[in-house]
């Protein structure tokens, strides 16, 4: 799929990005190029994109970024620049070359100091010590691979409103559709529209098959992605802990208690 001259990316800056989000990125980069297949749109995009990220210092009760690995409030997967808040400066970490690019020949930058380096780490120290939550991630991950058949399943999707919120406010979750539309008579359209794995259309084919019509097998597929269909493919967990999906959910279903529920039940 190539780009139409007038559809050029155009370069942008991201600003004050959380690391949770910048993470997301990276974990995205691996998915849209592997196994002979590359996203050519998404690349032209993240060619002309540079990330600038800002260190979390006051993280949410929701918040489980450091279970991960490269993750934390001052992680810089997916960033081309850090900046962390020490006392009314900021100490500036370079990522990648383009963020070099970026701050070559400022004039408001200067060297760090010993001391700018500590009361960065002491900023970093601080805010992970706050989340309260850290995820076993790899005995979960073995819980998971077993869990399918699992009757946990059965009700624990049951408060779902169905509303989708949890995969629009992630990070990581690319799901889409593609629709086609004629223009006259020898020409077509082919666009690709974001879409939720959580909604009742997704999976439905031609002859209104539909392999995931109810909510629980809808709920089950979007953990078992998350924490074993993707990290058998790409030794990844698709999810950065940003909590957003705890946050917003109208009935507070909580990610955390899913994981370590379908742990329990597992062992039992």
């Amino acid at each position: 799929m190539g780009l139409k001259e007038d559809e050029k990316v155009k370069k942008s800056v991201i600003f004050g990005c959380r690391p949770c989000d910048a993470k997301g990125f990276s974990l995205l980069d691996k998915l849209f190029d592997w196994e002979g297949y590359r996203d050519e749109p998404y690349f032209a995009s993240r060619a002309k994109t540079t990330i600038i990220s800002l260190s979390c210092t006051t993280p949410q009760s929701t918040c489980f970024c450091n279970s991960f690995e490269d993750g934390g409030t001052a992680s810089k997967a997916g960033s081309d620049i850090l900046l962390t808040p020490i006392g009314e400066r900021y100490l500036v970490e370079v990522v990648t070359e383009k963020g070099g690019r970026i701050i070559e020949g400022s004039r408001y930058l200067e060297p760090a100091t010993e001391k700018d380096t500590a009361l960065q780490k002491g900023v970093e120290k601080s805010a992970n010590e706050m989340i309260a939550k850290k995820l076993k991630l790899d005995e979960i991950k073995k819980s998971m691979d077993t869990a399918f058949e699992s009757p946990y399943w059965d009700t624990v999707h049951l408060p779902c409103l169905k509303c989708n919120v949890c995969t629009f406010v992630c990070p990581t979750c690319y799901c889409f559709d593609i629709s086609e539309s004629p223009k006259g008579y020898t020409e077509g359209e082919r666009n690709r529209t974001w879409d939720s794995c959580m909604s009742e259309s997704f999976t439905k084919m031609a002859g209104g098959v539909n392999p995931r019509s109810d909510s629980k097998r809808r709920f089950r597929q979007r953990v078992m992605h998350k924490f074993r269909y993707h990290v058998d493919n790409f030794n990844e967990y698709l999810c950065t802990g940003c909590g957003r999906c705890i946050k917003y959910c109208p009935v507070g279903l909580d990610i955390r208690r899913v994981l370590v529920s379908v742990q329990v039940v597992s062992e039992n």
